[in-house]
């Protein structure tokens, strides 16, 4: 199988001996070993697709392999896994380069409002923007989660994105910019090594976290609550405990994402949401940094 993130091909020799068998088996063997060498699949928009041929091939294998050896048998369960190892691959590669260029720019946005004093006290002066860029956030954020047709169309799901991490990018440079300047640079410099253990962590673990999103989405809730009636009674600790709450929740929802990025739990994306993939892991990753950073 070789894949690539605009072309998928898949290949597959059948060069197997067939000894020992009737000649009705025999048949039935070449014309799997023809069927499988003939697959040629090209796909440039998604690898949605792959899936569907792998079924397709698994079901014809099934159909007529009924009285064929072990051998052969082997054979299909390895091209099986050969198959959703490797889509799963190709989605992951996919998603994780988008990701990183939008950490980057984000990132880099943070540190040029934090360092510039110009720029700070531009940002500091006109909220109106910050406020703009909420709303555009908001309602692209929605509309890409929401619609499929927007968030599977390509090239304007691209556009999307590239909007909302815009926008949100140029909130989280405001925020920072209220902040000192030693503080933003360690929350940054612990967000990322934060997110990285925990992506390496969610791909090596064995424990499926994606049963817990339903428990995440409650604790979701209780936080809210508890953010909301500290902006009434106002403690340090409080605010510490809120932000450390805050970032322990949104790391799970970070492992949970990651492992249904790579498919090989109870539930996984499909390969077309690779806009909305690479969004939930940015906005995660975005939410632990301001929950570390703290309310000012």
């Amino acid at each position: 199988v070789v894949t690539d993130s605009s072309t998928i091909e898949i290949v597959i020799s059948g060069n197997l001996k067939h000894t020992g068998h009737q000649e009705s088996d025999l048949w039935k063997e070449e014309k799997v070993d023809f069927f499988i060498n003939s697959v040629i699949f090209n796909c440039q928009k998604s690898l949605f697709f792959c899936e569907l041929i792998q079924f397709y091939i698994l079901w014809y294998l099934t159909c007529f392999t009924k009285s064929i050896s072990s051998e052969k048998m082997k054979y299909s369960r390895a091209l099986k896994l050969q198959l959703v190892y490797s889509a799963a691959f190709s989605f992951s590669v996919q998603v994780f380069s988008i990701l990183t260029l939008q950490l980057l720019f984000t990132f880099s946005v943070v540190c040029l409002f934090t360092f510039s004093s110009v720029i700070k006290e531009a940002v500091q002066t006109h909220l109106w923007a910050y406020l703009s860029s909420f709303i555009i956030f908001a309602v692209v954020a929605i509309a890409l989660t929401c619609c499929q047709s927007f968030s599977r169309r390509h090239p304007w799901n691209i556009v999307g994105l590239v909007i909302v991490t815009l926008s949100l990018s140029y909130m989280v440079g405001t925020i920072a910019s209220f902040h000192n300047t030693n503080a933003v640079v360690i929350t940054m410099a612990s967000t990322l090594v934060i997110s990285f253990a925990i992506i390496l962590f969610s791909i090596q673990t064995r424990f499926d976290f994606t049963i817990c999103y339903g428990v995440a989405l409650i604790l979701v809730v209780d936080l809210l609550m508890f953010g909301f009636f500290c902006t009434f009674y106002y403690s340090y600790m409080a605010d510490v405990a809120y932000g450390c709450l805050g970032a322990l929740l949104y790391s799970l929802f970070l492992m949970i994402d990651c492992q249904l990025l790579m498919g090989t739990f109870s539930y996984r994306l499909n390969p077309e949401e690779y806009v909305n993939a690479a969004l939930m892991i940015y906005l995660d990753i975005i939410l632990i940094f301001l929950y570390l950073l703290g309310r000012r």
